[in-house]
């Protein structure tokens, strides 16, 4: 008997009553529990039991035919809805053993077959008429649908091409293919697959959640590409520098909104291709290396500039570039040379890279580890939730948060029966603040310290 939270009733299991020497007998109204009965009657399906499940034997079991005249109407549902050229092939060919030969006929319809295949219904002229503003919504894609969110909220799918923000992206993007001079139209010519093309619609957003810019980018299907026969390999940092035009001169996208017999035949190379990484990459190293930067032989994407002890460095990713270093005058040379050689948008400091965020703030980090033998066993690196005042309070504060680590490992280790009979040792690089710890007087300066801190203090003087 099995008890299920939440039902009135309890649960039987079949498995459970066979177990018991019971023999359970199903019938077409009721199901009856027997104990020592013989059965007699024809066998027509056996099985095992697997557990609790009962698994049917297929060589055991006998098929009746629940209609004696057979119609290709009636196998034709059989069979799942197959069609019925197929059909007639497969009873000339006798490829299903049991399959009559009948006739079938070409022009044989299957009403639900049909219906199956069939579009959807139009909607009916409706009625309604809005009373309220924004009650009647016309979408041209989808919605609004007519059930509400939790919070009473309808949702739509619009059409991009609706908003003046995505069309003046789109427009943006247009504006620079032609400017640049990436692509041609030029007609279509027989033997030459093109590869198609598509949109890509990204927000940009500010560190403060506000939308900055709507950007629409044109990327070629480059997994359609075959090796071989549309690009020979791919980017490799460590390969011979290439140029920037495409090397396949016979490469043409399909673009939409073009006549169909004509294509665009780039000259460049375009976001999405195979060819395109190695294109930029190559280029972008090449005027880094006439201006003076060396390659990083750990990373081909560093470039560094250095002279009288000063760096100036630059790190490729992609189509972004990070300019710093402590050589000033030439850090601002060359922003200027890649504004002039590049159409390119200074963003100000580092804030995003990577999707990681990139924070600058006066707030100290606290890191400690502890190590049992030869090896380290509690670790630990987080900035300082406050900004600390001197030196001396951020150390402070730095002990102060190992020090709880300490209590929690020593009673981790008295629980597995290794108990320390000797005070842990916590090395601090600041005397000031080892001083602070073991004085238990408060002074001027540390009045702010929140009290929690000086938790290092008591530790010290129990020990």
């Amino acid at each position: 008997m099995f008890h299920v939270l939440g039902m009135m009733k309890n649960l039987l299991l079949v498995a459970q009553l066979t177990s018991s020497g019971h023999i359970v007998l199903f019938g077409p109204q009721d199901v009856k529990v027997y104990r020592n009965v013989e059965i007699l009657g024809e066998l027509v399906m056996m099985g095992q039991r697997m557990e609790s499940v009962y698994v049917m034997s297929v060589e055991t079991a006998k098929v009746y035919k629940t209609r004696r005249n057979e119609t290709v109407d009636l196998w034709h549902m059989r069979l799942s809805h197959v069609s019925y050229s197929k059909l007639d092939t497969m009873m000339k060919k006798s490829m299903l053993k049991g399959l009559s030969k009948l006739e079938v006929r070409k022009d044989t319809v299957c009403a639900g077959s049909q219906y199956g295949k069939a579009h959807q219904l139009p909607y009916e002229e409706s009625n309604f008429r809005a009373k309220e503003p924004l009650e009647l919504i016309h979408s041209d894609v989808f919605g609004p649908v007519k059930q509400a969110s939790i919070g009473g909220m309808k949702y739509m799918v619009l059409s991009l091409m609706t908003s003046r923000e995505w069309r003046k992206a789109i427009e943006e993007e247009l504006a620079a293919l032609e400017r640049n001079q990436t692509l041609e139209l030029v007609p279509k010519l027989n033997g030459v697959k093109p590869i198609s093309c598509k949109w890509v619609y990204k927000i940009k957003r500010r560190t403060d959640g506000s939308i900055e810019k709507h950007k629409g980018r044109l990327v070629a299907r480059g997994f359609s590409q075959q090796y071989g026969l549309d690009y020979d390999e791919m980017f490799s940092p460590v390969a011979k520098l290439p140029s920037s035009t495409c090397s396949e001169q016979k490469l043409e996208l399909v673009a939409n909104g073009y006549h169909s017999e004509y294509v665009c035949k780039l000259r460049k190379a375009l976001y999405g291709l195979k060819q395109a990484p190695r294109a930029w990459y190559g280029k972008i190293a090449e005027f880094l290396t006439h201006s003076g930067y060396l390659m990083t032989s750990a990373d081909s994407s560093l470039f560094i500039k250095a002279k009288e002890r000063k760096l100036a460095i630059v790190l490729v990713y992609a189509d972004d570039l990070i300019i710093t270093g402590d050589y000033e005058e030439e850090v601002l040379q060359t922003k200027e040379s890649l504004s002039v050689r590049f159409q390119m948008k200074e963003l100000g400091h580092l804030k995003h890279f990577l999707d990681l965020e990139v924070h600058d703030t006066r707030r100290s980090t606290t890191g400690y580890v502890f190590m049992l033998g030869s090896g380290a066993v509690s670790w630990c690196s987080k900035r300082q939730p406050t900004v600390s005042l001197s030196t001396i309070e951020a150390e402070y504060w730095a002990t102060a948060m190992a020090a709880p680590e300490i209590t929690w490992l020593v009673q981790l280790l008295k629980d597995l029966h290794q108990p320390i009979e000797y005070g842990v040792p916590l090395y601090c690089n600041n005397l000031s603040a080892i001083r602070l710890a073991k004085n238990s007087v408060f002074h001027a300066r540390t009045k702010h310290v929140e009290v929690h801190y000086h938790f290092i203090r008591a530790k010290d003087l129990k020990e």
